[in-house]
């Protein structure tokens, strides 16, 4: 089965007459019974309620509709002050400039809950746990989470990552046939899969407007007052109903397929396993040993298998820890044991000698581990020893697989005299689980100045938090 996304970015605020494309679209859709994604602006949110454009909000309502920034391209956007500023400043700042938009779409559209966030920025790793935490579960972006299969749980967020992707916003002469030249492929690729995802939709504006005026006027982190900027040229009349029956044809044909169905963000993420609210401490012992016994082998720390579920590394370090804070305090290991969904380390601090410590050391070091996850619901970048050593969370989480076990075999081992855990040097870094995370440059309104060596960075630890999503 090919399921398809049809996707609408609404961003052109500038220009009124690019208000009429989303309405026409959405009419376009709704006759023939497919409902598509449409996510707004939320400054163009703004722009239809104050231009009194009633019937668009009400022909977009009908549809899942998602949010794409506050204002689009006008700086700084958030990789541009991301990239500067401590973890937790810069998710508080991003909460602060971003929090507005989407409660004005939701408003404005009357709706509780929007269900897809789209744009370029996505790529810095804190706008998806964002939008996760104000109940926007699924992002599309150009970070590539290397696990099977085309859905993909990172930082908290579900990602999409689809077969084939066909843009209509060209305006060749042969629109219909180069299309259809585009989306044949996909679809014959995607006809030998059981399962294939794929995408297609046009930016609404470009039925009206020769460009996006929003993006031309901020090119290169330039910032000037709306009121200066250039507009674009227009299409006449008669080119946009041509583009309107050009997309009504594309509809047509794709609705005539065999075994293709549309799918909207919204039913999507409600056909996605989530995760469970605890695990059996047996089936958590089990992945603790397979961790140990593959890093043994030379396999790198990453997501494992549990039943049909799957659970990162960072879901795993959180359980260990909370297991090995429940028996000091307890005597005992905790049966289930609690779930959360933590993130990874923001810096790469690796160990670099092994380092022994004292078990009653590690179980005083522990407990402000499990306060760190408390605290900063993340994964600490690193473990200070008693002895002055740093040591990383991977190294943290391998003497845990090796010593959680043995304390399950024999709860009084904890008790033996001089009892030591040893920590070994190991990778932090989880770059076979991500790719393509660049690009910070290649879209036009990014600042030249922009360190998109930070970003990058922060998002490849986040990897931690990548596993395979299960579409039910």
């Amino acid at each position: 089965m090919l399921y398809v996304f049809l996707n609408f970015p609404t961003e052109d605020f500038h220009t009124p007459e690019a208000d009429d494309p989303p309405m026409a679209l959405a009419k376009i859709l709704e006759k023939r019974g497919i409902r598509g994604n449409f996510y707004l602006v939320g400054e163009k949110a703004r722009r239809l309620r104050r231009r009194g454009r009633v019937d668009v909000i009400r022909a977009l309502r009908k549809h899942c509709l998602g949010y794409h920034s506050n204002y689009h391209s006008i700086h700084p956007v958030p990789p541009e002050y991301l990239d500067r500023m401590p973890w937790e400043e810069g998710l508080a700042r991003l909460e602060a400039e971003e929090t507005p938009g989407m409660q004005d779409v939701k408003e404005i559209f009357g709706v509780d809950r929007l269900h897809i966030f789209v744009h370029m920025f996505a790529n810095a790793c804190q706008v998806p746990y964002v939008m996760a935490n104000h109940g926007i579960p699924t992002v599309l972006s150009g970070v590539e989470i290397k696990v099977p299969g085309n859905l993909a749980w990172y930082v908290n967020s579900l990602h999409v990552q689809t077969e084939g992707a066909v843009s209509l916003d060209g305006r060749d002469e042969d629109f219909l046939p180069s299309r259809l030249r585009l989306w044949e492929p996909i679809y014959r690729a995607a006809a030998k899969k059981p399962l294939a995802f794929a995408s297609s939709g046009v930016h609404p504006c470009r039925h009206v407007v020769k460009g996006f005026v929003v993006c031309r006027n901020c090119e290169r982190g330039r910032s000037i007052p709306e009121s200066q900027w250039t507009s674009l040229p227009h299409y006449s009349r008669a080119q946009t109903r041509g583009f309107y029956q050009g997309f009504a044809d594309y509809m047509d044909h794709l609705r005539r397929q065999k075994g293709l169905r549309f799918l909207t963000y919204e039913e999507l993420y409600a056909r996605v396993r989530k995760n469970p609210v605890s695990v059996p401490l047996g089936d958590v012992l089990r992945l603790l040993r397979a961790t140990a016994k593959g890093t043994k082998a030379g396999r790198a720390i990453g997501y494992a298998r549990l039943g049909r579920d799957y659970v990162s590394a960072a879901e795993l370090f959180g359980m260990a820890v909370r297991a090995l804070d429940f028996y000091t305090r307890t005597g005992r290991l905790p049966d289930p044991v609690p779930m959360g969904k933590p993130l990874g380390p923001v810096k790469d601090v690796p160990l670099r000698k092994s380092v022994v410590m004292p078990l009653r050391d590690l179980l005083n070091t522990n407990r402000r581990v499990a306060n760190h996850l408390d605290a900063k619901r993340r994964l600490p970048d690193s473990i200070a020893a008693f002895s002055g050593a740093r040591i990383g969370p991977a190294s943290y989480l391998l003497a845990l697989c090796e010593m959680l076990p043995q304390l399950a075999a024999d709860a009084r081992a904890a008790s033996t005299p001089d009892r030591r855990v040893r920590f070994a040097p190991a990778s932090n870094r989880m770059d076979h689980l991500i790719r393509g995370n660049k690009g910070f440059r290649d879209w036009s309104p990014y600042s030249p100045k922009i360190r998109e060596n930070v970003l990058i960075e922060q998002a490849a630890m986040q990897a931690w938090t990548a596993k395979p999503a299960v579409f039910e």
